[in-house]
């Protein structure tokens, strides 16, 4: 297996406005660290990485199987780049895993996959709109223009 080295230069460090390689690897492996009780499942839901060139094929399988080596219960990839996550995830040896073609499509079918006790990540590219998976799982959507980014009408 090749391995690439990531840095992320001339990005935002704040990794809010882009979704940074080593963002997306520090946070897999902090929840990859935690130690949860049994009942509770470790969910990826990861979006497009998007503006990353040359290496955006092969970042996306890298992350993919990531998810898998550091004991994912389930993988979910959204967007163009899904299938490459897919494919990463399932050489890493995750067998649990859904494709959504966008996050309109995430946000309407992880509600129903989604329990309680879950830890679940989710992150991506602000062109992946992951923002609309996170208000679809909030307790309390009705909150989400004071706690979510993208929410007024001109990003609907």
């Amino acid at each position: 297996m090749t391995t690439t080295s990531y840095t992320d230069t001339n990005l935002d460090p704040s990794t809010t406005y882009y979704y940074t390689v080593s963002a997306v690897i520090a946070a897999v492996e902090t929840i990859n660290k935690l130690n949860l009780p049994e009942q509770n499942r470790k969910i990826a839901v990861l979006g497009d990485m998007l503006e990353l060139g040359d290496i955006s094929d092969t970042a996306h399988k890298d992350i993919g199987r990531l998810v898998a080596q550091s004991n994912f219960n389930l993988g979910v990839f959204v967007g163009k780049y899904r299938d490459l996550y897919a494919d990463g995830a399932r050489q890493g040896g995750l067998k649990n895993i859904l494709i959504f073609e966008n996050s309109t499509i995430a946000a309407q079918e992880l509600p129903r996959i989604i329990n309680d006790n879950d830890l679940i990540l989710v992150k991506g590219s602000q062109g992946a709109r992951m923002e609309r998976v996170v208000k679809a799982l909030m307790d309390e959507p009705d909150k989400a223009p004071e706690l979510l980014v993208r929410q007024n009408a001109e990003w609907a």
